[in-house]
């Protein structure tokens, strides 16, 4: 049989092949005429090269491999489409995937390594630290805010019109935190090696952008400041922040 040419059908019982493979043969070791045709003509054909070449590719992209070389590129762990078949029409044979194997993956190419900044590479080295040095666990939960909305439009006009700044919600959820750790202290504490060291002061940090990095700003005390405090401090700390970059 030709190479390609279909030579079984599996089917269902009671279930019929195509109609294009149904055409009755003299018996079961003769061909049809179509396929001896077929079988004269590749034979006409003369046999590819013994050099490798790349591996061809189905249709639908696939370098052609043969199921044993795709047994052990799976085992060895090679990537077939950097293997340069051998076999008919650059079929991948198990030979070159056990010479793919042998080589080795290619080289890495050099990673170029980007200088940071003093306060980028000063952020790095405490985010290390805080993920290092104490436990983290996270908490997920969708709430309805439509009460912070709420509270920013009840307040936020009178802290804007005495204070000269605007509410925000990064300012209500800081007076949130806050007062949530003056209820549960055992989250307001630190691991220093010894125990849990409970913290008297209620500092909260808020993340800000600046150039090359983030920082944490602080808030001291925020458990005790009302919200027009709290909004004066994040924007003075914003503008100390930005004048800094």
């Amino acid at each position: 049989m030709p190479v390609g040419a279909t030579i079984a059908w599996i089917v269902a019982p009671g279930e019929k092949p195509p109609a294009e493979s149904a055409a009755p043969t003299q018996t079961g070791r003769t061909m049809s005429s179509a396929s001896a045709a077929q079988v004269t003509a590749s034979a006409s054909i003369p046999a590819p090269a013994a050099s490798a070449s790349p591996a061809s590719k189905s249709g639908d992209g696939v370098p052609q491999i043969s199921p044993k070389a795709r047994r052990l590129a799976k085992e060895h762990g090679v990537d077939i489409s950097r293997i340069r078949g051998t076999g008919p029409n650059g079929t991948i044979s198990s030979d070159d995937v056990m010479a793919a194997a042998a080589a080795g993956p290619p080289p890495a190419a050099a990673v170029a390594i980007e200088p940071l900044s003093g306060i980028a590479r000063l952020m790095a080295e405490r985010t290390t630290q805080s993920w290092t040095q104490a436990p983290h666990f996270f908490l997920v939960r969708e709430v309805d805010a439509g009460g912070l909305n709420a509270a920013r439009e009840k307040f936020g006009p009178q802290i804007e019109h005495d204070r000269g700044v605007k509410l925000t919600h990064t300012d209500l959820l800081v007076a949130l935190v806050a007062k949530t750790l003056t209820k549960h202290p055992k989250m307001n504490a630190s691991w220093v090696g010894q125990g849990i060291r409970l913290n008297p002061a209620v500092n909260i940090s808020v993340a800000m952008a600046v150039k090359d990095g983030v920082v944490g700003a602080v808030i001291p005390k925020a458990d005790s400041a009302n919200l027009a405090d709290i909004a004066v401090q994040r924007r003075d700390l914003r503008s100390a922040r930005a004048a800094t970059n």
